[in-house]
């Protein structure tokens, strides 16, 4: 499938089109764990490649190939490590799989929700609980349309087979926040970022977002809701999914306006020790070894800004927003919470 990245400033009906040619062709179905059988595809490829799934449906038969992730899944249900089943000659697995297919308890009737792109030649996307709430890529966008008055554009978007990853900036100048001081403005947008999977990778994901124009870094903060998203498979419905992008919506400029602020604040907030204060955070917010590639990384950017009193609270948090920069997505939000967090908290304690 392919894969857009970094699109500056898209329209969210340019977002929509994108979405929707993305998305072509995805459909649904409800089988149980009987109806779905293993075959040999190929013995030499990749485990996401090795076998290909059929699926009795009523009356037809769908024959498709998983994808990594699908794969993955159905060997979460049959509890085998897909790391070990890699590991299988391929006839062996396929029947270490059979015999767990028919002694697993998911066998005893219940439905489960079965996804694939395609007709010709489907692609099974996904194996998940019927619980799990069908809100689709469009249909969230639908719903930040409904939902928010306000011109919204998409800085970053990525669309791929399991994940669309989305931020979007409030694009109003009489809403436009200062960064900086009076006499030297910063400016900046109040936003959200979203990550969601239809196919279960992980669940939704909603966070305030403040993003700097000057070089684009971001800092983020978790909605109030985001525990409850968490539970996208039991004990949650529709209605919470859209309360919780609408919420986000809502308080997108009461929260961005606070993150400017303490922002702002920070420029004259000196960390004596910048070096103590970086291992600091990345102990606090469980960001992995300060001693390690990205801590070193973070605190030469920050040593870039030293003078004979340490470094600038703001310089801290610049230095770990542009590291964030290069970072793979789930990396990158770390460090972009942390920064949120470390704001709205107060800096770090040895």
């Amino acid at each position: 499938m392919a894969r857009r990245i970094g699109m500056h400033m898209m329209s969210l009906r340019t977002v929509e089109d994108l979405v929707r040619s993305e998305r072509a062709d995805t459909w649904d179905t409800y089988a149980t764990l009987k109806d779905l059988r293993l075959e040999v595809k190929d013995s030499l490829a990749p485990l996401g490649a090795r076998f290909k799934v059929i699926v009795r449906d009523g009356p037809r038969t769908i024959e498709a190939c998983p994808t990594a992730h699908s794969m993955g899944q159905i060997c979460s249900l049959l509890r085998v490590p897909a790391q070990f089943l890699e590991r299988l000659p391929a006839a062996v697995g396929l029947r270490l799989l059979r015999t767990l297919q028919d002694t697993s308890e998911l066998g005893d009737g219940r439905a489960l929700l079965m996804r694939f792109r395609g007709k010709d030649q489907p692609v099974f996307r996904a194996v998940l609980p019927s619980s799990f709430v069908r809100v689709n890529d469009l249909e969230i966008l639908a719903t930040i349309n409904r939902a928010t008055g306000y011109r919204m554009d998409a800085t970053l978007v990525d669309v791929e087979e399991d994940t669309m990853t989305l931020r979007l900036a409030l694009n109003d100048r009489e809403q436009a926040l200062n960064l900086g001081s009076t006499q030297k403005k910063d400016p900046g947008l109040a936003g959200i970022s979203l990550m969601s999977s239809e196919t279960g990778a992980h669940p939704l994901e909603v966070r305030h977002l403040l993003l700097r124009l000057v070089c684009e870094n971001g800092l983020t903060a978790p909605v109030d809701e985001q525990k409850a998203l968490s539970r996208r498979f039991t004990q949650v419905d529709r209605s919470v999914i859209t309360r919780a992008i609408q919420g986000a919506l809502d308080n997108m400029i009461p929260r961005g306006r606070e993150l400017a602020d303490r922002l702002a604040e920070s420029r004259a907030q000196v960390v004596p020790d910048p070096a103590a204060e970086v291992r600091s955070i990345f102990q606090r917010h469980r960001l992995g070894n300060p001693s390690g590639r990205l801590g070193r990384w973070v605190t030469e950017e920050v040593n870039g800004q030293m003078n004979l009193f340490g470094a600038q609270r703001f310089e801290v948090v610049q230095a770990f927003t542009a590291v964030a920069r290069g970072l793979e997505r789930a990396d990158r939000l770390r460090f972009e919470d942390a920064m949120g967090a470390y704001l709205l908290d107060g800096p770090a304690r040895n």
